[in-house]
């Protein structure tokens, strides 16, 4: 009964306020018709009598409607500036008058002035290539103003031609706790490392190669804890060089490895950053001497507990990788988690099988909480890995049954007993090659075979 009380107010309102906007249009056409007669319709003595009475009632109407209050309206301002920051793109603002938060400020003006007064609504900003032609720079400065003094989150991706808006934003980097920079050279990232101090999160994307400054100061940022460096070509020590993160959790290292990568700035780069658990790497153009660099990268990360890394040739490391956690439980003590994978083919060697089963054999990879069994590892170790996977591509079909004939027996002499199923499983997808039966413990929760060739296997929780 409420209900339909408020639905019949609401109704009411509605047709009082279409009534008045219908007759003021008619009001203003009538002004305009005066305005422009020419045919001395109205009489000159009269004309101007009726245009006052016209324009005094034109202004009653617009108090009515601006005394009309919508229902909307009387939402407070404190939940109806919540409501818009439920209207943000997820990925952050654009100058774009038709996303969110300027669509907001072009409804009324109320919203306007709502907008205006919320700086979360201005506290991140995304400009993409294409986005430069629509800032300017009154709208640029206007979006940094109204965020304030709040954490600053910005995502820039730079044109190939100079950009002449980018000296906007220096006032405002000492507020910027996240950052995504796309085509950015190594000084112009260097500059605003060296300028933002509350940064927690910061990625840079196809950075391009550039003189660093002569007297470059050491950077300390107190707060960071993810880092991702993706060069366009080789990594240049310079900005590795320069850095202490003493929080960082996860880096993300993208670049072309060969003799010009300087292998010891960057472990000394690893020191100054002690507390790193997720390394994720993707080298290109490497060939058997990125082993030992990669290696010692590993060995300057004691607390690594995810390790993901792609290569665009040989997969030697890989199995270099797996025989170190099977001779020495120091190195990477923590590991839980493995991800490899190698673009060209791999052509597969005998002394693969055997590091591939020890180091599964000697890993947490075959413990069951729930039964109380674990198999009884042979060497140090690592029984806190509980996640590998291998992506291999490019083996001739003729290869897979003697490499699978390989690892059965490695399995069955390693007295495995009902576990060798689910491994042999495992390894048979990894290789494209689907069983004519499927032993699925509950254990393994999604396999994926060809033509990615990958498989997600050994959940322990």
């Amino acid at each position: 009964m409420v209900s339909k009380r408020v639905a019949g107010v609401a109704m009411k309102r509605e047709n009082v306020r279409l009534r008045l906007r219908l007759r003021l249009c008619d009001i203003e056409s009538q002004l305009l018709q005066m305005e422009t007669d020419t045919t001395r319709r109205f009489s000159t003595r009269l004309k101007p009598e009726r245009q006052r009475r016209l324009m005094e009632e034109r202004t009653n109407i617009k108090g009515s409607l601006d005394r009309i209050i919508y229902p909307i309206l009387r939402i407070p301002v404190e939940i109806t500036s919540e409501i818009f920051l439920h209207c943000l793109p997820v990925d952050g603002g654009r100058p774009d008058a038709t996303s969110a938060p300027m669509l907001l400020c072009r409804i009324c003006r109320v919203w306007r002035n709502i907008a205006f007064a919320n700086p979360r609504l201005w506290a991140s900003l995304q400009i993409s290539c294409s986005d430069w032609n629509l800032a300017n720079p009154i709208l640029l400065r206007d979006w940094l103003r109204r965020a304030g003094s709040l954490p600053l989150s910005l995502s820039l991706a730079l044109p190939y031609v100079r950009c002449p808006y980018l000296s906007f934003f220096d006032d405002h980097w000492g507020n910027l706790t996240s950052f995504s920079g796309h085509h950015f050279d190594l000084t112009q990232c260097y500059n605003i490392l060296l300028h933002a101090p509350r940064l927690i999160r910061c990625e840079f994307f196809f950075v391009r190669n550039s003189t660093p400054p002569s007297c470059a100061a050491h950077v300390l940022l107190p707060a960071l804890e993810v880092f991702a460096l993706n060069m366009a070509s080789y990594l240049d020590a310079f900005l590795l060089d320069s850095l202490t993160l003493p929080r960082l959790r996860s880096l993300s290292l993208t670049c072309i490895l060969s003799h010009r990568f300087a292998d010891i700035p960057f472990l000394s780069f690893l020191q100054r950053a002690p507390r790193i658990q997720t390394f994720s790497a993707r080298f290109y153009a490497g060939k058997s001497h990125e082993n030992g660099i990669i290696i010692a990268m590993l060995r300057a990360m004691p607390v690594l507990t995810s390790f993901e890394l792609r290569l665009s040739s040989t997969a030697d490391i890989m199995f270099n990788i797996l025989h170190h956690l099977h001779e020495s439980s120091r190195f990477l003590p923590h590991i839980q988690k493995i991800f490899f994978s190698v673009g060209e083919r791999v052509p597969w060697q005998d002394r693969y099988t055997r590091t591939l089963v020890d180091a599964l054999y000697s890993s947490g990879c075959f413990t069951s909480r729930n039964s109380g069994l674990r198999c009884e590892a042979q060497g140090q170790g690592n029984a806190h890995l509980r996640w590998f996977l291998p992506v291999l591509v490019g083996f001739h079909d003729t290869e897979i049954p003697s490499i699978l004939f390989q690892i059965l027996f490695s399995l069955l002499f390693n007295r495995l007993r009902r576990r060798y199923l689910l491994l042999l499983e495992c390894l048979w997808n990894i290789f494209g090659v689907n069983l004519p039966f499927r032993p699925v413990p509950d254990r393994v929760f999604s396999v994926v075979s060809k033509p990615r060739r990958r498989i997600h296997f050994f959940d322990d929780r």
